[in-house]
């Protein structure tokens, strides 16, 4: 095994209710007579993939030692959800989509609310090695048993696979184990290519082999081209340089800083020159101060309120090579008042552009350089009044052309908004573009170990849901999409750790930065934890967007 490889592993804060983990998180347990499950730690949107699973004990007719979950919802949480992956309930089963291979009845189950068979491998029994290869690329899914595949399929082919045609969602898919608790103890140990002899519990594999990349260790050779679930295979943007340090990329970080008062103060560090610069007062109530490079640094919107550019000298007045130079005006640089500044640079390479547009009053399609379609807009005004800040969300929970208000509180909008977005235009409707306005678009999409955007389900409990991203956040937003709650912004910069104290900033408010102990959250190596209950963080159905500092790919691998 490769020894600068952080391997897949069961998910502790991703469980169906109370179990305990052992052998390095590869197994599940519990005592309960009752369906109980676990998923990974890896979100798998692309490439192809392939682990194993050992069979402690005789069929009982009660598990499900390998398969796929999907994450578009991240509804997978400590007492959210039904036991067992295909029950189906209110806030679950319906929206739910997993693919596990049952040990006993010969059949595979699609859990949708509904179970559908389909499979042909015999009853399993106790030191037997269930299979699992992944083609993400293709949407196929492989089953198989001590090296023989189920329906003669060859995952290195392509061909006869148990699944066909999945869909990548946004979320992506993860691996998922589940059983239920019965005299002979049936579990699965996993092996995510940590360990040919799970634990000990088999000697040394047949094959002992690596992937083609040579990381991992797993008792069967994986098929040709499908590789082991570890952070080194994990795709990173060329143009994202690997982080080694709390430095973020060269295309966004978040700074804090004191106002001294001077007319000509200038930010440095930030590395990199900005190109959109929200700087927030933390002291007290004051706008925020949203300058871009494209509209120019004479021009500032307020972000929070529902109004367009103005004529600001007193703000941002450059954009230099490593930071920006800013007058005295309240918003920015008050004596001794503490401010904290978000700072992006457009790229391609890094998911981001901005781009201006006139208002026609009819269709027309505006052109961006993303190269890809995006995940997220976000319009405000440049010229004009009392017209919110709108963004679109590719997400489950809001549809295509849905529209959400930056600048309020409320929930999603079901007016058309944003009817066509492609990977080089987008199309406003005439929400968003009145005749003799101008607008100024922000565009994202995700760049794997860089930002993510997506979608999450709250469960109103301390132990709220874990959400994965491949990478130590930066920067998250969080916005309940179905209820009136603030825009919740959190940062590393402002709280480096869970203290149990979250420091909160609203964008849809000139609010100072205020606490609470009832809406932290856990900033991890490969995600986000919400802990706590709030229902600004963790109820209803919430979009978010993050922003990393390292990327998973390139921290530090953990012992096995």
């Amino acid at each position: 095994m490769a020894a600068n490889a952080n391997f897949c592993t069961l998910n502790a804060n991703a469980q169906i209710s109370s179990g305990t983990f052992s052998h390095g998180n590869t197994l599940f347990t519990h005592t309960s007579n009752a369906w109980r499950s676990s998923i990974g730690t890896f979100a798998l949107t692309s490439g192809k993939w392939y682990w194993e699973a050992l069979q402690t004990a005789d069929e009982s007719g009660n598990g499900f030692p390998v398969g796929i979950y999907d994450l578009k919802d991240n509804r997978f949480a400590s007492n959210q959800e039904a036991d067992y992956p295909s029950q189906s309930n209110s806030t679950f089963g319906e929206a739910h989509v997993a693919y596990t291979y049952h040990t006993s009845t010969k059949s595979s189950y699609r859990t949708n609310g509904t179970e559908t068979s389909f499979g042909t491998i015999a009853p399993g029994a106790a030191g037997d090695v269930w299979q699992c290869a992944f083609d993400a690329d293709n949407g196929k899914l492989y089953f198989g048993k001590n090296n023989s595949w189920d329906n003669s399929g060859n995952p290195a082919t392509g061909t006869n696979p148990t699944v066909s045609s999945l869909s990548i969602s946004p979320g992506g898919w993860t691996p998922i184990t589940c059983s239920y608790n019965s005299t002979n103890s049936e579990s699965y140990i996993q092996n995510f290519g940590q360990d040919s002899s799970f634990a000990a519990q088999k000697s040394t594999g047949t094959a002992a082999a690596a992937d083609g990349n040579g990381y991992g260790d797993f008792y069967y050779t994986p098929p040709s081209g499908f590789l082991s679930i570890c952070s080194a295979n994990i795709p990173t943007a060329t143009a994202i340089d690997p982080i080694e340090s709390v430095k973020s990329s060269e295309f966004f970080d978040v700074v804090t800083y004191t106002g001294d008062g001077g007319t000509s103060t200038s930010i440095t560090g930030l590395g990199f020159q900005p190109d959109w610069v929200l700087i927030k007062n933390r002291d007290t109530s004051d706008d925020w101060c949203n300058q871009n490079s494209v509209t120019g640094v004479g021009k500032t919107n307020a972000w929070n309120s529902a109004g367009g550019y103005t004529d600001e000298t007193d703000c941002i007045t450059a954009f230099n090579s490593d930071g920006w130079t800013m007058n005295n005006d309240h918003k920015v640089n008050a004596s001794t008042e503490k401010y904290v500044a978000y700072c992006w640079k457009k790229s391609a390479d890094a998911g981001f552009d901005i781009v201006e547009y006139s208002g026609t009053g009819t269709t027309n399609n505006v052109s961006h350089s993303l190269g890809a379609t995006p995940d997220c807009i976000m319009v405000t005004l440049k010229s004009g009044t009392n017209w919110d800040s709108t963004m679109y969300f590719n997400s489950p929970g809001m549809g295509s052309t849905e529209g959400i208000f930056m600048t309020l509180a409320n929930g999603k909008q079901t007016t058309t908004y944003f009817p066509s977005v492609t990977s080089s235009t987008f199309r406003p409707d005439s929400s968003a573009n009145t005749s003799t306005r101008t607008y100024v678009a922000y565009l994202f999409k995700s760049i794997d170990g860089f930002s993510k955007f997506g979608q999450f389900e709250g469960n109103s409990d301390a132990d709220g849901p874990f959400i994965y991203t491949g990478f130590k956040p930066r920067f998250v937003f969080i916005k309940a999409i179905d209820a009136s709650e603030n825009w919740q912004i959190r940062d590393t910069a402002r709280l480096l750790i869970n203290n149990g104290t979250a420091l909160r900033i609203y964008w849809n408010t000139n609010g100072a930065e205020g606490s609470s102990t009832a809406s932290p959250i856990d900033f991890l190596g490969n995600g986000f934890k919400i802990r706590g209950s709030n229902s600004e963080v963790n109820t209803n159905t919430i979009i978010y967007g993050a922003w990393g500092s390292v990327p998973y790919k390139f921290s530090s691998p953990l012992s096995t």
